[in-house]
């Protein structure tokens, strides 16, 4: 059992299942999608040299007949299911909750049938699928010991415990490599920041000052890097800030063993790293 969803860049949506009006009898598209491998031939060797590959967009055919009202059915998908326009399609089962964005390349149905069978095409450019609720993880040199219920003995309680770690393990739950949001908190002063991922070896450092109250949000995922400095309720693109030699972290499916420092006040600081979830098929 599955449930399949479409909803438009506006916000209106419709269930394509469980409907006693119209039912899905096909998609296509949940697979891993192709990839296009770049190879050249070499004079005076077999078969040819490999040079890059890549994964292909992804095409996502649903169709669905229309078994009564049809004329008011078609109506509303019509008004959802604008060619060109932005579309994200949420697909449920047992063992996965995912969402791919596309854009709606074609609508087709049949005309003057009693039963109505609709053809809808998506072109998803980004071909991966992605959990509906992201990860998420902190990395500080203290724990919180604070929670509900809770009441105070004569000696006192500890609020937090310094100890002293400055790693962490990250669980990418997906089969995708992923970029990730790393917003770094500074609670007193720290100099130039920089975070490892121990698992990839890569390295990303910035150049930069950050007092009580500053926030650095970092964002990896390609196609949508950016570093930005929040500081007294005003934001500043800090991108100049980061060192030569950073590479971009990415999350390997699985676990990540991340270390994090700083030229100065490495205790002053807090990691909140957010990250999706993503599959090459569902």
């Amino acid at each position: 059992m599955f449930t399949l969803k479409l909803t438009n860049e506006f916000h209106k949506e419709i269930e394509l299942t469980h409907k006693n009006d119209y039912k899905v009898t096909s998609i296509t598209g949940l697979n891993p999608p192709g990839a296009t491998i770049s190879t050249s031939t070499v004079a005076g060797f077999d078969g040819e040299r490999y040079n890059s590959s890549r994964l292909n967009k992804r095409n996502v055919v649903i169709t669905v007949v229309i078994t009564e009202n049809v004329a008011a059915i078609l109506n509303e998908f019509n008004k959802l299911l604008l060619p060109k326009r932005y579309l994200k399609i949420s697909y449920k089962t047992p063992t996965r909750n995912v969402y791919i964005e596309g854009y709606t390349e074609s609508f087709e149905y049949d005309h003057f049938n009693k039963k109505v069978s609709c053809q809808i095409s998506v072109i998803c450019p980004n071909p991966f699928w992605r959990a509906q609720e992201s990860e998420s993880e902190i990395l500080s040199p203290t724990i919180d010991l604070f929670e509900f219920p809770f009441s105070i003995p004569k000696e006192g309680i500890a609020f937090s415990e310094y100890i002293g770690s400055k790693m962490g393990y990250i669980e990418n739950l997906g089969n995708i490599e992923t970029g990730i949001q790393i917003d770094i908190e500074a609670l007193k002063r720290v100099l130039n920041p920089f975070i490892v991922n121990v698992t990839t070896g890569q390295r990303m450092k910035l150049d930069i000052e950050i007092y009580e109250g500053d926030h650095i949000i970092i964002n990896t995922e390609r196609g949508n890097k950016s570093i930005t400095l929040e500081r007294n309720s005003e934001s500043y693109n800090a991108l100049n800030n980061l060192a030569d030699g950073s590479e971009w972290i990415q999350l390997l499916p699985g676990s990540n063993r991340f270390n994090y420092d700083s030229d100065y006040g490495a205790d002053n600081m807090k990691l909140y790293i957010k990250y999706p979830t993503l599959y090459g098929g569902v």
